[in-house]
């Protein structure tokens, strides 16, 4: 079996893959509090206010549109125009395909997959989904950092385990946002100690095909440097891109306290500890390599929310939250891409019969 096969049936498996986690996951969330049941789940919802869940459901919607709104904005800068529900298309296939694979970046080819069917150029494309990848970034990094100086007395009393996820989460997220700017800043020393890791590596015989990697590498700091040149003198671009990818944020991270709020008496103090333990647990998820960061944001996100509640309102909360949020959200935008993709084939088919 050749390995471009073995890589497009892995990229298949990995759906499968994420499904099992998730059932696995809320099969532990059940297990590790007996009274939690698909029942007490449904009485808490049905005793809702239907105001709040309509909010709570508008920042699940919320965190698709403002990706959607900064890729339009991007791309409106390299004089490319979209209409809202393309903007909406390419953010909902970044954001399904990064859910069901262990890559944080994992949906960014889907979503170029489409803007070039739409005939974007692909430079253009590298360089939209460049600058909204390091505005993401950094908008991650600012909601932790902002959490860490509004909160430390929570942060400090949760688990070690807790600790150490987000403590690794910011470490990875400020990385990340580092190395995109040395790479934009620095691409010709970076391509120069490139170019001599992997002769080392290939020397050392643990690299194969040289060329192979070389041409890559070439390909990765011709992308870096398109996406610099566009940062050039663009800084109200930049500061746009960040607010819609904060607002992003804001709206995943809001969908807690307003769920909350359908559920219980709305207190707004209340809320923002909930927003902050909310917002711990998305920075903490990011040093786990598992689709959506299953499992680690669970975690967090119970052991936060028992500083707030009793036990069997911290499952309530936790699963019916996680289920908005992640799961249904998942869902949403994996309908928005089947309906993009199945528009994109009729439109293929007529094509081919007017030639």
């Amino acid at each position: 079996m050749s390995k471009r096969k073995f890589r497009i049936n892995r990229n298949v498996l990995w759906p499968f893959i994420t499904l099992i986690i998730a059932v696995l996951t809320i099969k532990a969330v059940f297990a590790a509090n007996k009274d939690l049941s698909l029942w007490a789940l449904l009485k808490t919802l049905n005793d809702a206010k239907p105001g709040w869940l309509i909010a709570t459901l508008i920042c699940m919607l919320g965190f698709i549109g403002f990706e959607g709104l900064a890729l339009k904005h991007i791309l409106k800068s390299a004089d490319i125009k979209l209409r809202p529900m393309q903007g909406l298309l390419y953010a909902a296939s970044d954001q399904f395909f990064s859910a069901i694979t262990p890559s944080a970046t994992g949906g960014q080819p889907a979503s170029a997959l489409f803007m070039s069917a739409n005939s974007i150029p692909t430079a253009t494309i590298t360089v939209a989904l460049l600058i909204n990848l390091i505005m993401y970034t950094a908008s991650t990094v600012v909601v932790g950092l902002f959490s860490v100086l509004a909160r430390p007395n929570f942060l400090m009393a949760l688990t070690p385990a807790s600790k150490i996820l987000i403590f690794l989460g910011m470490v990875v997220m400020t990385t990340l946002t580092i190395l995109f700017i040395a790479l934009l800043r620095r691409g010709a020393k970076l391509h120069s100690l490139g170019i001599r890791l992997i002769n080392f590596l290939c020397k050392i015989h643990l690299m194969h095909r040289k060329e192979h990697w070389l041409s890559r590498l070439d390909h990765v700091v011709y992308e870096y440097a398109l996406c610099s040149d566009a940062l050039s003198g663009n800084a109200k671009v930049l500061v746009i891109a960040f607010l819609f990818n904060l607002g992003q944020k804001v709206s995943q991270i809001s969908v807690t306290p307003m769920l909350n709020f359908a559920f219980k008496k709305p207190v707004l103090a209340q809320g923002f500890d909930l927003w902050v333990l909310q917002a711990f647990s998305q920075v903490g998820s990011y040093c786990v390599p598992i689709p959506g960061g299953m499992g680690a944001t669970d975690y967090i996100m119970l052991d936060g929310f028992s500083l707030l509640f009793d036990e069997d309102y911290t499952y309530i909360l936790e699963t019916i939250s996680r289920s908005i949020s992640f799961y249904i959200c998942t869902i949403v935008t994996g309908l928005i891409v089947l309906t993009g993709y199945i528009i994109l084939k009729l439109r293929a088919r007529k094509a081919k019969r007017r030639v």
